[in-house]
């Protein structure tokens, strides 16, 4: 089942003349090169960009701005720990240079992540951060997105009522400002709540109209997602062809983008629609191919755990080593400092002595 959390003020192609308004003077051509990988799924070439881009940053707001896209990148490929660092790098330069629209994105996207990891407080709280900052700039597009990121929460909490309160304040929003890549996520969204809720008709009329704006701007990741969730309402309604065709559909586009978090829930879709359809043969390579797959994800997760951790113990030996070197300076001055007076008072007692 595939949500959409609403990141950064440049998650859609439609939102690269956001950015150039946010940003003062020309536009920046790197930036917007590094924006069109993002969009096309390039997520390594993006962040190589960006990473070459900021020391070149002509002021701080840009310098925000890259951060910012930084962590939206990170945050796409699973490194949750640089996207936060990112992010968190963006809100404090913005912060310092009074800039609160850029300061109230990167705080947004802060919540994304722990809405990501499940710690739903801190993601909501978040979210509270960043509407507040958005009020007192009159920033519609990120009020907007705090609505349809708390609908994401609670409909995870089951708590459809509020959920579907959140995603209708977000479509009032992004309809006043015409924002088609966003109304495609929240369409994606509310098809998530009343497949929930068994109101299988809603939630294919949403997912189709989805898909439709997504195919329309040429974003083949939510289109992935709404295919996928689309063949699973079919599976729930009985349609198990209708469902094998969209999620065989869902899996070509997702493995053009590599999207590998999508293409182990196809498979296991596949697998479940094959043997309901009594194709038990299909059904038992799918079902391979599914925790062949998983079994890859997990352990590559597995390596990226530990290298974190790694970093994060020689982090911490590295400034652990540094206080003891300054600790061990301070300590020769002082030794040195001590002698120096001992031996000047001996030599101004010798000195009284002589006299």
């Amino acid at each position: 089942m595939s949500r959409m959390v609403m990141r950064g003020v440049l998650l859609q192609a439609a939102c690269i003349a956001i950015c150039c308004r946010l940003l003062a003077g020309a536009p920046d051509t790197a930036l917007q090169r590094a924006i069109d990988l993002y969009n096309a799924g390039n997520y390594a070439q993006s962040i190589e960009l960006l990473k070459s881009r900021l020391p070149a940053a002509k002021d701080k707001r840009t310098e925000a701005v890259v951060y910012n896209n930084l962590g939206n990148n990170y945050s796409q490929v699973g490194n949750v720990v640089e996207a936060l660092a990112a992010y968190q790098q963006a809100a404090k330069i913005a912060y310092a240079a009074g800039d609160l629209r850029i300061s109230a994105r990167a705080e947004k996207n802060i919540g994304a992540l722990y809405s990501d990891s499940k710690d739903f407080e801190r993601a909501l709280r978040q979210f509270d951060k960043a509407e507040a900052i958005a009020r007192s700039t009159g920033d519609t597009p990120v009020l907007a997105d705090c609505a349809n990121n708390r609908g994401v929460i609670y409909e995870q909490q089951n708590n459809f009522e509020k959920a579907l309160q959140s995603y209708e304040a977000a479509m009032e929003l992004y309809d006043a400002l015409r924002q088609e890549d966003r109304l495609g996520l929240l369409y994606n969204n509310l098809g998530v709540v009343y497949k929930q809720m068994k109101q299988y008709d809603k939630a294919i009329d949403y997912y189709s109209q989805s898909l439709a704006l997504s195919e329309k701007l040429g974003d083949k990741y939510l289109a992935a997602a709404n295919l996928v969730n689309m063949g699973n309402v079919y599976e729930m309604t009985g349609d198990y062809a209708n469902a094998i065709a969209l999620n065989r559909r869902g899996l070509q586009l997702a493995q053009e983008l590599q999207a590998t978090e999508i293409v182990v829930d196809v498979y296991a879709n596949l697998a479940e629609e094959y043997a309901k359809a009594g194709k038990y043969d299909s059904a038992y390579g799918l079902h391979k191919l599914h925790t062949a797959l998983k079994d890859s994800v997990m352990n590559t997760e597995r390596a990226r755990m530990m290298a974190e951790m790694q970093a994060k113990y020689d982090t911490e030996l590295r400034e652990k080593q540094a206080l003891q070197q300054r600790q061990s300076k301070l300590m020769i001055v002082g030794y040195g400092a001590g002698l120096a007076f001992t031996a000047l008072v001996l030599y101004l007692t010798l000195k009284g002595r002589r006299k």
